[in-house]
């Protein structure tokens, strides 16, 4: 039987253990919610003109020729793969992450005392 003692002990070291779980929980929330932000903020949306709006009589036929799409500037492909090195980078983080907290897991199971 254990003692009183023993038993507050054990308590407080229950707490102390429940209070890191949950500061770990508040970081890892606060890890993805930062790489959302910057993810959305970080991507540049389409510049938008302003042009005036043109009266147009109702067309009846189509042009069967089709226009060429907008060029690329270099500075558009650039932020491109800025973007998407941006993704990758921050997959890799996660699954280092997810990665971190398995082992953890793993290894508090496999300690000696624990039921």
């Amino acid at each position: 039987m254990r003692s009183a003692a023993t038993r507050r002990v054990a308590s407080d070291v229950h707490r102390e253990r429940q209070g890191t779980l949950t500061y770990v929980r508040v970081l890892i929330v606060g890890v993805f919610a930062l790489l959302i932000g910057v993810l959305a903020l970080g991507v540049p949306a389409p510049a938008a003109t302003a042009e005036p709006a043109a009266v147009v009589a109702p067309v009846l036929a189509q042009d069967s020729t089709t226009e060429p799409g907008p060029e690329l500037d270099p500075q558009t492909e650039a932020d491109a793969r800025k973007t998407k090195n941006k993704l990758i980078v921050g997959g890799v983080a996660l699954v280092l992450l997810i990665i971190v907290i398995w082992g953890r897991r793993t290894r508090n199971k496999r300690k000696p005392g624990k039921k």
